[in-house]
């Protein structure tokens, strides 16, 4: 089943980048309503959505926790390194 997870992550974000007709719904559930906003969501979304997940994310992810951790402090995170084994990399 793990090895499946990432081909239904990719078969989502297919759907996603193809039908405009989807991100008005989206949109909606965060509160967006204005059509140009929503498609700068969209288009943001696009961009950023659907990273290759390998083990070189694992130092940008450190970089964001380490932010966290520097403006709401350890006890709000519970954590303060990214774990390796914690990821499932294709």
């Amino acid at each position: 089943m793990l090895h499946k997870l990432p081909a239904m992550f990719n078969e989502a974000y297919a759907v996603l980048k193809g039908d405009d007709r989807l991100w008005p719904a989206l949109a909606q559930r965060i509160n967006v309503t204005d059509p140009d906003v929503t498609a700068a969501y969209r288009d943001l979304e696009r961009r950023v959505n659907n990273p290759p997940y390998n083990a070189e994310l694992i130092k940008p992810t450190q970089a964001l926790l380490d932010a966290i951790i520097a403006i709401a402090g350890e006890g709000a995170v519970g954590v303060t390194v990214v774990d390796p084994a914690a990821f499932l990399f294709p």
